[in-house]
């Protein structure tokens, strides 16, 4: 069917009653007051709580947040201060020992002692041994140790002073290069073995005092004159051969250049052949004699000073730096330059994590074989370039070992050295209070909606428990309990509302008996005019009610006989006198099971039969004649009034119903007619019945024929009464 461009199902709003606002405000409408009442509170304070929560989350986290992160700098700030402490400690001690006039001395007699060795003999069995050394000892070490691709060649001293030296001094058994020296005088009778017999006690003890890995004088040509440790560095020039273009050759052409006594140099940490080609770094100050430059001193830092200023000894914890925090240093190639926490407590997790962030694994097995990451493990991130440049922050990333961390960087406070300070921890440790915290808020909020839908139900039931006791009553007052009432509990408008529920009551309960008076009168008024089982069916609501009956008995009847002098003067009295009268003939009627049909005054027709069917209705109706001859004489005896009775009664056809607009009932048919025509048959007083009526009770009641009929048949006359 087309509806055309007019038809409402084209209109904005037609079909409505399916919208979304329509179906949340029918949803709304369904729920009980009680629940919108619960839903409204639950909202409100749940939204309270959730945002007293987020606020307090937001700023209960930011603050431990930031303590976390201030914890990490704190760390890092004190081991910053502890290696600038060290480095300074370092530039101090070598200044001071730099003017000492043992070192001054020192420097000149072994720079004179090793210029008189450019002549001094070498044998060729030293020269084999000294070979030998490299070949088949040094450099196999060297590739076991560090992996460095090195030949002998590159290594072999090439001057006389080198070969003299290192035949006499260096050690060629299977020690390790870190040791000292053994040898203090070679008992060569040289120059040089007198100096190192003066001095050479007093440099090791420095070495040893200040924890240094090598002392070594260098004269201005680049020569090591002497070395405490007395590697395969004695001898050597720095400047030419295997070192030079190092860190080291480097810084003392630096301190050479600058002609200054007092400075101190630094250079960073560099692969260092002579220690198995493993990172070394040193301090170089000049040494300067009568105001001249003769040479500078040099040391070897030490790697352990190092790492212990910046683990606190391996004191992570004491620190404040948990179970996962590290501070480190990284110098200008994005490596370390001091140790990792985790290589130093667990090697083997090291190397775990290291392969599976994707190091090569040689690296990752020579790091974990020396313990020592610097120069090795590569620390690249923003941060770390940041610092580098001399940038100082925080940050959240992944560390070298692909772990998240909270991160904090600043460069190291050194003139010579180009090293950022970082402090890290992995952000599961530094956060976890703030996942602690953020557990409890959730739980306190938790409890908190829990606490406040317990509260909530408990102010809504106490809220709509009277509205539920109003319902309750109006139930029951709507079925019918007109008595219900409502104890008022409170003054506020439930406590109104109650009385105003109460009056109603009460007043419903008034109405109700008035309509209860009224209906009682009209019951009694509706039995009057029409016989009980009539009256109930017409106040069941029939109104064309009809009953008829083919062997029905009637009975019209008549009080006669005082005239009107004979009664009493009063209208009261009379109305009195002829109330008791009918009230006797009703009961007389209601107790022989007949129904009055009319009354007026003296006069009524009853029948029998008709509206409640019996099998004995003539037995029945001569019984209530018989109680009318005992009204009449009882009436007689009391008010000395003499009354006669005049009766007809028939049985046959009889029909009744409801006519008429007022609705009264009245009763017709044949023997209606017949009981008529059988009263008035004599003329006489008496009580008359027909033949038929006669035939059914003549074994219990006496007649007489009457010289009279009624359509042919004989009329006959009751007796005083019945045979008993």
């Amino acid at each position: 069917m087309d509806l055309g461009p007019d038809s409402s199902a084209d209109k904005p709003g037609a079909n409505n009653s399916d919208s979304p606002k329509l179906r949340k405000s029918w949803v709304w409408g369904r729920l009980t007051i009680q629940s919108r009442l619960l839903v409204m509170l639950l909202s409100a304070s749940i939204i309270a709580v959730l945002v007293a929560g987020l606020v307090g989350y937001e700023s209960g986290s930011n603050a431990l947040s930031k303590e976390a992160y201030d914890h990490i700098i704190t760390a890092r700030d004190a081991r910053a201060r502890q290696a600038e402490a060290l480095f300074g400690d370092v530039r101090e001690s070598l200044a001071a020992t730099s003017v000492a006039e043992s070192t001054r001395s020192a420097m000149s007699e072994f720079g004179a002692a090793f210029g008189q060795l450019a002549d001094a003999p070498v044998s060729p069995a030293d020269r084999q041994k000294i070979e030998q050394y490299y070949r088949q000892d040094f450099v196999p070490r060297v590739h076991a140790t560090s992996g460095t691709n090195v030949t002998a060649e590159n290594l072999l001293p090439r001057s006389n002073q080198q070969i003299y030296l290192q035949a006499h001094y260096l050690s060629t058994g299977d020690q390790d290069e870190a040791r000292q020296p053994a040898i203090t005088d070679a008992g060569d009778g040289s120059a040089w073995s007198a100096a190192h017999r003066r001095y050479g006690e007093y440099f090791r003890a420095l070495q040893r005092e200040r924890g240094y890995e090598d002392v070594m004088l260098v004269d201005p040509g680049g020569n090591v004159v002497y070395s405490a440790d007395g590697g395969i560095q004695l001898g050597a020039n720095l400047f030419g051969d295997a070192f030079n273009k190092t860190e080291l050759s480097e810084g003392v052409r630096d301190v050479f250049r600058s002609n200054a006594v007092n400075e101190v140099k630094l250079t960073d940490f560099e692969q260092y052949m002579p220690k198995m080609d493993r990172p070394a770094a040193f301090g170089i100050t000049p040494i300067g004699v009568g105001g001249k430059l003769v040479g500078a001193m040099v040391i070897q830092l030490s790697v352990e000073r190092i790492n212990e200023a910046m683990t606190a000894d391996e004191n992570w914890e004491g620190t404040g730096l948990g179970e996962t925090g590290e501070v480190y240093l990284v110098g200008d190639d994005e490596r370390l330059r001091s140790t990792s926490r985790l290589l130093v407590q667990d090697p083997e997790a090291y190397r775990t994590a290291a392969n599976n962030h994707g190091m090569p694994p040689g690296i990752v097995d020579e790091i974990v074989a020396q313990r020592d990451p610097i120069l090795a493990q590569e620390v690249d991130s923003d941060s770390i370039r940041d610092g580098l440049n001399g940038g100082t922050g925080i940050a959240e990333e992944d560390n070298y070992l692909g772990d998240t961390v909270l991160t904090n960087y600043a460069p190291l406070a050194d003139p010579d050295l180009n090293w950022a300070v970082v402090g890290q921890m992995h952000k599961s440790e530094a956060l976890a209070p703030v996942r602690s915290f953020t557990r409890n808020i959730g739980l306190v909020a938790l409890l908190l909606v829990v606490l406040v839908t317990v509260a909530s139900m408990m102010i809504a039931r106490a809220f709509t428990r009277p509205i539920t006791r109003l319902l309750a009553g109006a139930e029951r007052l709507s079925s019918g309990d007109l008595d219900t009432r409502i104890p008022v509990r409170s003054r506020d408008e439930f406590g109104d509302l109650t009385v105003a529920f109460n009056t109603m009551g009460d007043r419903l309960r008034a109405k109700q008996d008035q309509l209860d008076e009224i209906n009682e009168e009209n019951d009694r008024l509706l039995t009057n005019v029409m016989p009980e089982p009539v009256a109930e069916r017409y106040r069941a609501g029939e109104d064309d009610i009809t009953t008829e009956s083919d062997d029905a008995c009637v009975i019209v009847a008549a009080f006669t006989g005082p005239d009107e002098a004979d009664w009493p003067g009063e209208a009261a009295e009379r109305r009195e006198r002829l109330n008791e009268l009918v009230r006797s003939v009703e009961d007389a009627a209601e107790t022989a099971g007949v129904e009055l049909v009319h009354v007026s005054q003296l006069r009524f027709i009853a029948s029998c039969g008709l509206v409640v069917p019996r099998v004995d209705t003539a037995q029945r109706t001569l019984d209530f004649a018989t109680e009318l001859l005992r009204i009449i004489a009882g009436f007689h005896a009391r008010y000395a009034q003499r009354l006669v009775v005049e009766a007809g009664i028939d049985t046959g056809s009889l029909a009744g119903g409801l006519v008429g607009r007022r609705t009264g009932y009245d009763v017709w048919g044949e023997a209606l007619d017949s009981a008529r025509r059988v009263a008035r048959a004599s003329g006489e007083p008496g009580i008359y019945v027909s033949s038929a009526v006669r035939a059914r009770v003549r074994d219990s009641f006496d007649f007489a024929e009457v010289v009279a009929d009624v359509d042919g048949q004989p009329v006959w006359r009751l007796d005083e009464g019945p045979r008993r």
